[in-house]
Order: structure tokens, then sequence, then C-alpha cells
């Protein structure tokens, strides 16, 4: 990858991706169940389908992941809990670069399957801007007071056991 629009792009949330299906794959979470991973500047259009493929090729290949090398060595057949669940629970993300679609109802869609309720964190790029302006946050229909208070405090909260 060469240019900005690249790297900011695809480079950032491919590498985010390919390590937390790693950690996941690979028991990480089963290991250290208290573990919280937080991801700055990953974007999140990629929790979808990280989420779902795992879900899939676990059910189809559950022996795949005896052969992981602390699988192995610890004679573990099996994660403790599936995929997704260490997904939700050890993993989050902050918000910025957030870059939802322009239409409310499809931008609502994506945070839902995001997990944003569970898995965002309030962040921005001050004191540079790249892509979401400073009140979006705020002015967007996406969110709901539930939901803003989530990515505001509760899920940080969540992490730092307050």
């Amino acid at each position: 990858m060469m240019t900005w629009t690249e790297v900011l792009g695809f480079d950032w949330p491919i590498h985010a991706m390919v390590n937390v299906g790693n950690m996941i794959m690979r028991g990480v979470f089963d290991k250290c169940p208290d573990l919280n991973v937080v991801l700055q500047e990953a974007g999140h259009w990629w929790v979808p389908f990280i989420r779902y493929r795992m879900e899939e090729f676990y059910e189809m290949h559950p022996d795949d992941i005896k052969i992981t090398p602390r699988k192995h060595g610890t004679n573990e057949d099996y994660l403790q809990r599936s995929p997704s669940e260490s997904l939700r629970d050890n993993v989050y993300l902050c918000i910025q670069p957030l870059s939802l679609p322009r239409n409310s109802g499809e931008a609502r869609n994506m945070l839902e399957m995001s997990l944003a309720d569970e898995m965002f964190i309030y962040s921005s790029d001050w004191p540079h801007q790249t892509l979401d302006p400073p009140t979006w946050f705020y002015t967007s229909r996406a969110f709901d007071d539930e939901l803003r208070q989530s990515i505001l405090s509760k899920n940080a909260e969540e992490i730092l056991r307050l």
C-alpha cells in the first residue's frame, strides 16, 4: 500500500481484523478471559464480517483449533466460548474514524451489526481531523441516547472496571 488513502482505508483495519482473529481462534481469551484489547484507528466495518466468518468456520472445522500451538501444547481441544462471544466480551474499538453511511437507517444497521453498544469507546482524532467532523456524534440520527451513553462512558467503565 502506497497512498495515504490505501493505508487509512484498508491497511489498519486489515491488520486489526487478522490480529483479533488470531487471538480468538488461538484461544488467547480462553487463557486470559479478563484480558481486554482496545484497538485505536482500526475502523469497525470488519466486525460483522469476522464475527460471522469465525462462527461459520469454527462450526464447520472445529478440529482446526486443536492444531494451534497453544491448544496443542495444553491438550485442549476446543475454544471455551464461541468466537463471537470472545469478540464481544474482550475486544473494544475506539470510534475514530467511524465512517458511517450517510443514510441514518443504514448507519444504525451497521452500528448494530458491529456491536457498537458493547464494543465501541469514544475517541477523537484531536488535534488533527481526518474523516469525522467534531459534531457528528451528537447530530447523527444513527445514535440514540442509550447508545451514546454506552460509547461515551459505559464501555470504558467496563474495561477499567469502574
